[in-house]
């Protein structure tokens, strides 16, 4: 024999770390949601945020920024109306932010799941 030790790892010891990995990954991606947001332009002004087109949003935040890059500011949504096909948010602004924009309004929540098997990562 060699002077050196060989490491011998017992195959039912393998494949139930094996196992448990895959049970892990099935549990964790079906309860881990995440939410599927739509970028829009939008137009800032005092405290309303205005979208051409009518959007339901799922949650009462919307995520607000002139570069994606920088500072995303995130603000609650106080109230929503639909005017003359437009959206309109009434929100506390405490931002710095006005006139033309980019907004995130979140449209849905799914599985990561569904993002990563299902959807393809396209949401």
């Amino acid at each position: 024999m060699k002077n050196g030790s060989k490491l011998y790892l017992n195959p039912v010891i393998y494949y139930m770390f094996l196992l448990a990995g895959v049970i892990l990954f099935v549990y964790l991606s079906l309860n881990i949601k995440l939410d599927v947001v739509q970028n829009v332009k939008a137009n800032i002004k005092d405290d309303r945020i205005i979208i051409e087109g009518e959007y339901n949003t799922k949650s009462d935040a919307i995520y607000l920024y002139n570069d994606r890059n920088e500072k995303i500011y995130k603000l609650t949504i106080e109230h929503l109306e639909y005017i003359d096909g437009q959206t309109v948010f009434i929100i506390n602004n405490t931002t710095e932010l006005f006139g033309d924009i980019q907004a995130d309004i979140v449209t849905g929540s799914q599985t990561l799941l569904e993002r990563i098997f299902i959807r393809a990562g396209k949401g």
